[in-house]
């Protein structure tokens, strides 16, 4: 969590709203965990960040984004 911000179930409660208006029931998680940050990773064929669109190595967007 960003520092000032708590976690409270109220903000699970949105969260799982947000994900199941957003995409349907099926896709809420049962977990959901808070966390200090977001991991960043950079595989062989996307670049991870927060905030950020799946991008390939070459720059373009990845097909899941198009």
């Amino acid at each position: 969590m960003a520092s000032g911000h708590t976690f409270q179930p109220d903000l699970v409660k949105r969260i799982r709203d947000a994900i199941r208006m957003g995409l349907s029931a099926r896709h809420v998680p049962s977990l959901i965990l808070e966390t200090k940050g977001i991991p960043e990773k950079m595989g062989a064929d996307t670049l991870w960040g927060p905030g950020e669109a799946d991008f390939d190595v070459a720059g373009s967007r990845a097909e899941s984004e198009v």
